[in-house]
């Protein structure tokens, strides 16, 4: 993923990599650095969006639409989904909107988030962002692996 952090007083994008326990991250054009998993703040950004949904109840279909070329089904959630004070942010999710094929495999998912998380000297910091996954390949086999530019 590509995270982009936008300050009063700065603007950071750095990309990031998950497999297993580490994650790797650099800035652009930069080296990579490996770091344990939970080192990486992502601000409330889920690796999985789905597990922000809970039940059936939690999504509303909003018609169709067209993606990318294709025609599509768009869900939508009824309620602001909250994130997960475990993770160091509090806030909420609004705005999950999934696009789905006919046979309901997931093409693409967006949110807004708003988010409240620990700042570098403890204070909180509000997050604002806006999230989007597209998604290929649905039911294949997915081999996620270290960056083969890292070097130990």
């Amino acid at each position: 993923m590509t995270l982009k952090l936008n300050t009063a007083s700065d603007n950071v994008e750095f990309e990031v990599i998950f497999v297993g326990a580490y994650a790797y991250a650099r800035l652009p054009g930069g080296e990579w650095q490996r770091l344990p998993r939970d080192e990486i703040n992502t601000s409330g950004a889920q690796l999985d969006s789905f597990e922000f949904l809970t039940s059936a109840e939690d999504l509303r279909y909003d018609g169709t639409t067209t993606h990318v070329g294709a025609d599509v089904h768009v869900l939508a959630d009824t309620r602001p989904l909250a994130l997960d004070p475990e993770q160091g942010s509090s806030g909420e999710v609004t705005r999950l909107r999934i696009l789905v094929l006919a046979d309901g495999t997931p093409v693409f998912l967006s949110y807004h988030l708003t988010a409240s998380i620990d700042g570098p000297g403890g204070d909180k910091v509000t997050a604002r962002g806006d999230m989007e996954q597209s998604f290929t390949d649905v039911g294949e086999a997915i081999v996620v692996e270290p960056p083969a530019s890292f070097v130990e």
